[in-house]
């Protein structure tokens, strides 16, 4: 309701997992949902799973149900392709339970796993940080063979990819975690060569947006992605515990924030040029808040 002359409408929204932190109590999805409904009545809508989102069963012990059971994303695989985690590595998880690990080594290959769509100028990929993308895992065999392939630079010259933990992350709490050490080391170099411009993530309660980078050195000639954490929305959690490097960031870093609550704002003007924003939320002005704002160039054409 806020968006002013100088920003465009909003045409479609992207969450990259972590919707209701419902972390298995249902009531909590239909408050999510209650509070959600004006915006996904009215926009498309895509997502991505989150750790929140695993939520095993207590019987079955199937993963991401409610996730599965609430959504219809695009594209999605038809047959079904997950394996329930057994006791032993319930055991291990953080608080010996699984409705939330941030930590999850999962099989789960269908549905809303991961899929990809068009829209407008912009090709969008969605990938699932916990289930196995290493290579000739079925997710990377699916990137590789299917999604990757078919995306036309004719038609959709922009090329987003999401997924919720971020490669590069300059926050603690995260840090080091399996899930996108093994993601970043198995597919950091297709992003690159396939000439992704943006990386969309969660899983950090902050923001981060980078310069262009690959194997953890700034690119000065721009040929490589973009990673843009979006993960303060606003939780329960409030935000993460603070930096790796509190006084000097990583040289990747084009801007860091960990204290206001915000969402991004991704504006194709046209094959060449798009916009970013960081909007700040909870303002009471009746004009939009804006913490970062850079133009970018696609460097698909460079």
């Amino acid at each position: 309701n806020n968006i002013d002359d100088d920003v465009p409408i909003v045409t479609a929204l992207m969450i990259a997992g972590d919707l209701s932190y419902a972390d298995g109590d249902p009531r909590r999805w239909e408050s999510w949902l209650e509070v959600m409904e004006p915006l996904l009545r009215t926009l498309p809508f895509a997502s991505v799973p989150g750790n929140h989102e695993v939520e095993c069963d207590n019987v079955t012990h199937n993963v991401f149900v409610p996730y599965e059971s609430f959504f219809r994303n695009p594209n999605r695989i038809a047959s079904q392709d997950m394996v329930p985690p057994n006791d032993e590595y319930i055991d291990t998880l953080w608080r010996h339970q699984c409705n939330a690990p941030s930590q999850f080594l999962g099989h789960y290959n269908f549905g809303n796993a991961f899929y990809q769509y068009q829209h407008g100028l912009v090709h969008i990929i969605a990938l699932n940080s916990y289930t196995s993308i290493v290579p000739n895992s079925i997710q990377y065999n699916w990137l590789t063979q299917v999604a990757l392939p078919n995306v036309d630079r004719q038609i959709t010259p922009w090329l987003v990819v999401m997924f919720h933990c971020p490669l590069y992350t300059t926050f603690l709490g995260h840090d080091g975690e399996i899930n996108p050490t093994l993601m970043k080391s198995s597919i950091q170099d297709l992003l690159r060569d396939h000439k992704v411009n943006l990386v969309v993530s969660g899983h950090d309660h902050a923001y981060l947006r980078t310069r262009p980078v690959h194997h953890d050195k700034v690119d000065a000639t721009g040929q490589s992605p973009m990673f843009w954490t979006l993960g303060a929305g606003g939780n329960r959690e409030q935000h993460t515990r603070g930096y790796i490097h509190p006084d000097q960031p990583e040289e990747w870093v084009a801007k860091r924030d960990n204290d206001e609550y915000g969402f991004g704002h991704f504006f194709a003007k046209n094959a060449t040029h798009a916009h970013l924003r960081w909007v700040r939320d909870g303002t009471s002005s009746s004009k939009v808040v804006v913490r970062d704002s850079v133009w970018i160039e696609n460097y698909y054409y460079q």
